[in-house]
């Protein structure tokens, strides 16, 4: 690091016996988070990506509502924010939910109705305070882009206990158009339809819930549709991986979604595609 990262974070460390620090070859994001949480003492795990901050009393928010409660919950949600580089302006991420709906209630109570009140919900694992015995059964995917798809769901699944705070206690520090999700590249649209691919599967095999099953496939359609969206309009590198399998896409509701698999199921891939991508050019060129 060239910011003096390195030097403030052995300072904090110095002047607090619970903060630790810990240094590694730069490998990736999950390999940090998989590393970190190896080396964590406490009984709740929160992640915080560079640049973000937590508002101060969060924490001590979700520790008060764990005393309260009669059984210590596995997982609080919480809400965040975006908070402009540039302007300084601040936008609430997503929809408020109804806390009655979340409290006291399990996975799969939950995934239904925040799907079914935001069906593109976005899985930032920073949104989460969560039990570390939570955390150490899943480990985060190294080498992929779009980590927290594959981790957030499952952990979700797996907690039988849950708690909402409708309160922002993470600033997510945007730059616009600047993200490392923002800038398209080959590996990055590859891993969509990877992370896509491997859910829908995990839906398929360990789901019983249909309504649920339904949601959450549509829910990581949406990867694989962007990815699509990606060859369309110019990766010819992904024809491969999209066409062996693009029946993902009988799972989104994007109209957009639902009329490229009507048009490949039609006429093939190749000629279907190029019938979108004129639609895609039209629709672009009207608007």
């Amino acid at each position: 690091s060239t910011d003096r990262s390195t030097e403030i974070c052995e300072q904090y460390a110095e002047n607090s016996s619970n903060i630790r620090v810990l240094h590694q070859e730069n490998s990736g994001l999950s390999e940090a988070r998989n590393n970190g949480v190896k080396i964590a003492k406490g009984e709740y795990i929160i992640f915080l990506d560079s640049d973000d901050w937590w508002e101060s009393d969060f924490i001590l928010k979700c520790m008060k509502k764990n005393q309260k409660s009669e059984n210590k919950f596995d997982l609080f949600i919480g809400a965040a924010q975006k908070v402009d580089a540039v302007t300084g302006e601040r936008t609430y991420i997503g929809k408020h939910f109804e806390k009655e709906k979340i409290d006291g209630k399990n996975g799969e109570e939950v995934l239904s109705y925040i799907l079914q009140e935001e069906p593109r919900y976005e899985w930032y694992v920073w949104r989460y305070l969560v039990k570390k015995s939570l955390v150490l059964q899943l480990e985060f995917e190294r080498g992929r882009y779009y980590e927290d798809v594959l981790w957030m769901p499952l952990i979700l699944l797996k907690a039988q206990n849950i708690a909402y705070i409708d309160e922002v206690f993470l600033n997510y520090y945007y730059h616009n158009g600047t993200s490392i999700l923002n800038t398209p590249t080959l590996k990055k649209s590859l891993d969509k339809i990877y992370v896509s691919k491997k859910m829908i599967e995990y839906v398929d095999k360990h789901l019983k819930n249909g309504k649920l099953q339904e949601s959450l496939k549509s829910n990581f359609s949406a990867l694989f549709l962007s990815a699509y969206g990606d060859y369309i309009n110019g990766s010819n590198e992904l024809k491969s991986d999209l066409r062996e399998n693009y029946s993902i896409l009988k799972y989104n509701h994007d109209q957009f979604g639902k009329f490229s698999y009507k048009m490949i199921n039609m006429f093939g891939f190749t000629l279907g595609s190029r019938i979108m991508k004129l639609a895609s050019d039209y629709k672009k060129a009207t608007h």
